[in-house]
């Protein structure tokens, strides 16, 4: 984990260092066309500028629209995963003892698996090796939970337990993507170039001050880092400053009610 947040420092510092370094680019250029004279006026750049500022703009407010659903949805999955195992855990009740204690102890293994899943992210090698393991156990509870059901032969049992196992299983599916899923990684490079880009021309809108001022290029160069910054960190939220690990209170709250009812 330490290794991910000075990564996610060090993009910080190159995001901000890049910001000031086009800001400081654009600057010279604007005063060395000054310099030449009158030959050097400049006509017609502040239409040039608007548009790549306004470009600029309208693709950090989808970007970070982006994010921060996909942020919600991440939290909102943890939620329903807890939901569709805790509803599918008390169907067992309508099994008979011997079945349905073995079925709450692979319940219990296959919740340390999810939550192992979890917890491993950022690591991908070690949250796909929780993944499978989660996998195996989902085949263990369904095969089980099959023979419990033809086992006890009412149809009531069957309608209860099984659709919610099925439910449980498919919002593990549906996690899996989700966590996956990120905005693409060609939308944050054009992020990241325009915001260099529109650096530069701050700079270069600047130049006819004869002193360089600190405080709008300054503000400006941070603004834009940290704004980008931000938006790559929603991404990430397993590896950055913003997390979800909050939402994972509801999986812990329910391994605890499962050893209270065990």
């Amino acid at each position: 984990m330490v290794l991910y947040w000075i990564i996610f420092i060090g993009i910080a510092l190159i995001l901000i260092l890049g910001m000031l370094i086009c800001l400081e680019l654009g600057y010279q250029a604007g005063r060395r066309q000054i310099a030449r004279g009158p030959k050097g006026t400049r006509f017609g750049t502040e239409s040039i500028v608007a548009a790549v500022f306004g470009l600029m703009g309208l693709i950090i407010a989808f970007s970070f629209a982006g994010g921060t659903t996909r942020l919600e949805q991440r939290r909102q999955e943890i939620i329903d995963e807890a939901n569709a195992i805790g509803t599918a855990y008390l169907r067992l009740d309508l099994l008979p003892d011997t079945e349905r204690k073995a079925l709450q102890r692979l319940f219990m293994e296959y919740l340390d698996a999810r939550i192992g899943v979890y917890m491993k992210l950022p690591d991908i090698k070690a949250a796909r090796a929780e993944q499978a393991r989660s996998f195996e156990l989902q085949d263990e509870i369904w095969k089980h939970s099959l023979a419990a059901v033809r086992a006890d032969g009412r149809i009531s049992t069957s309608m209860l337990v099984l659709p919610a196992l099925n439910a449980m299983i498919d919002v593990s599916s549906a996690e899996t993507i989700i966590v996956t899923t990120h905005s693409p990684s060609i939308l944050l490079g054009l992020l990241v170039v325009l915001g260099f880009l529109s650096s530069v021309m701050a700079g270069y809108a600047l130049s006819p001050n004869e002193k360089r001022p600190w405080l709008h290029m300054l503000g400006f160069g941070f603004m834009i880092a940290l704004t980008i910054f931000v938006i790559i960190d929603l991404e990430f939220p397993r590896a950055g400053f913003v997390r979800v690990n909050r939402a994972d209170h509801v999986l812990y709250e329910l391994r605890a009610q499962m050893e209270k009812s065990s």
